[in-house]
Order: C-alpha cells, then structure tokens, then sequence
C-alpha cells in the first residue's frame, strides 16, 4: 500500500487549519486459496494452492480542518473521488456433462468512492 496526497491550506502557511487535498492511493491484497479435487461423487477443496490479489486504485478530492495542539493533532476530512478495482480470483464449476472445470475469472470496475475520515496524532 501507498498513498501520497499534498495539500493547499487556506488559513495558514502551516498544517493548521483548513485544507483542500489530491490524493492518490493504490493497494494490492494478495490471496491463496486450494483448488478442488475429488470424484465424481464428492469434493472438498484440498487440491493444489492457487493465486488470487485484488488491485485497488483511489483517486480522490479531499476537504478537511486539521488542529495541531501541544501534543496531539486533531484531523477531520471528507473525499469524494473514483476508485478502480482489478482482480483474478479462482473460479471453479460443473460443466454441463458434470465435469469439474477450474480456472481463473478477472474483474475489473470502476466505482464513485466517498470517505469521511477522523485522524488523531500524538507528536513529541
């Protein structure tokens, strides 16, 4: 995971006070899971491990007030932007003669995302 955002501050040349922010972030989960094995007559999914992962990409406009105190930072926000899901997950079904038939399936989709975030920091 990583994420960048910088940030235009409106009421001071600090990180104090309000703020509009571009932030780009970009995650990866990556899965295993066992395929299925079996007979004609029972499965059970102890086969061979398979791959899997899930790409997800943020863009997003975020508006927020940040505090900073003696020790503690107070951060309040809210985003609005698109995200961009990819994946290959295992698929696995019967074929119209019976037979097991795996594989992989891919998806790919592109959603409207909304975030309201609360941030608190302890600094020394």
């Amino acid at each position: 995971m990583f994420t960048i955002q910088p940030r235009f501050y409106f009421d001071s040349e600090g990180l104090d006070g309000s703020f509009l922010g571009l932030s780009f972030d970009n995650y990866t989960y990556n899965f295993e899971i066992p395929g299925i094995v079996g007979n004609s007559s029972s499965y059970s999914q102890k086969g061979s491990i398979k791959s899997e992962n899930e790409k997800i990409s943020d863009f997003m406009v975020h508006f927020g007030y940040q505090n900073i105190y003696d020790r503690l930072t107070l951060e309040w926000s809210t985003a609005v932007g698109i995200r961009n899901v990819t994946g290959t997950k295992y698929a696995a079904g019967f074929g119209t003669t019976g037979a097991l038939i795996e594989g992989t399936g891919t998806y790919k989709q592109n959603l409207l995302n909304f975030n309201i975030g609360l941030k608190v920091g302890y600094h020394f």
